[in-house]
């Protein structure tokens, strides 16, 4: 489990430096297009171009909260974790072992995100 939240902090981090390198582009052509004269095309431009780099700025607030929100639960509970993990592992080695794996899908239940909170 330490490993899969290792690799969404990764992943998250990728996206904001992604999401940044988007927003510097933007930048470069925003500098272009206030260059060229004042219309109403080129409001709907500078509009379009600073609504997708706020979207991309708020997505980069939230993904950057995550990745400190893990941060802090590994240091936390990190211990608990590896241990937790090693628990649940052996427990699947004995279900299999004697056989109470189901191999019936349609019992399982589906998940939500009101089931979380």
């Amino acid at each position: 489990m330490r490993e899969h939240l290792k690799k969404a902090i990764e992943l998250l981090k990728n996206r904001v430096h992604y999401n940044l390198e988007r927003i510097h582009e933007n930048e470069r052509k925003v500098r272009t297009i206030l260059q060229e004269p004042v219309s109403s095309g080129r409001s709907e431009l500078l509009e379009e171009k600073f609504n997708i780099n706020k979207k991309m700025l708020e997505e980069n607030n939230d993904s950057i909260n995550i990745q400190l929100g893990i941060i802090k639960f590994l240091d936390q509970f990190g211990n608990q974790i590896d241990d937790f993990s090693f628990e649940l592992n052996l427990e699947e080695t004995n279900s299999v072992h004697e056989g109470k794996v189901k191999q019936d899908n349609s019992e399982m239940e589906t998940l939500n995100k009101d089931d979380y909170f």
